[in-house]
């Protein structure tokens, strides 16, 4: 059991009717919210177009190309890191959500602190403590060979 002593706070960007928002909200944005990982501000680009963080989201969108800002897009605003999904032409939608909660899982895992409560010290975040919820771990046990 470990208890999450320090978060990283972070912001989502979300269309109400995008699959992929969809399949990023549900395998894992909820999942980092019940184990207590990120602060996470959601911002529903559908109906919101004044952010702070808008312009990055428009900056990013221009650079790959697009017209409209982008969703989903993560941003960890204590590290200064984005997150997007990006599927190649061979590569299909869930192929590039899995990526996309792999990358992040693993960018966790260098910022998130927890307080292991059984060896009763401090440590960084292990893909293993993933294990508590079933649809982040059977992604790590397809990805990655099992949670580490």
């Amino acid at each position: 059991m470990v208890q999450v002593v320090k978060k990283v706070n972070t912001v989502y960007f979300y269309k109400i009717m995008c699959p992929y928002c969809a399949l990023v909200n549900s395998y894992l944005i909820e999942p980092i919210e019940y184990l207590g990982l990120a602060r996470i501000e959601k911002v529903n680009i559908s109906i919101t177009y004044t952010h702070k963080y808008m312009a990055l989201n428009e900056r990013i969108s221009k650079l790959l190309g697009k017209a409209e800002p982008i969703a989903p897009l993560l941003y960890d605003v204590d590290n200064d890191v984005v997150f997007v999904p990006f599927a190649e032409e061979r590569e299909s939608a869930s192929e590039a959500i899995s990526n996309f909660v792999l990358n992040v899982v693993e960018h966790l895992c260098k910022y998130v602190v927890v307080y292991d409560e059984v060896r009763r010290v401090k440590r960084y975040l292990s893909p293993r403590d993933f294990g508590r919820d079933p649809r982040v771990f059977n992604i790590l046990k397809a990805n990655l060979g099992g949670a580490r």
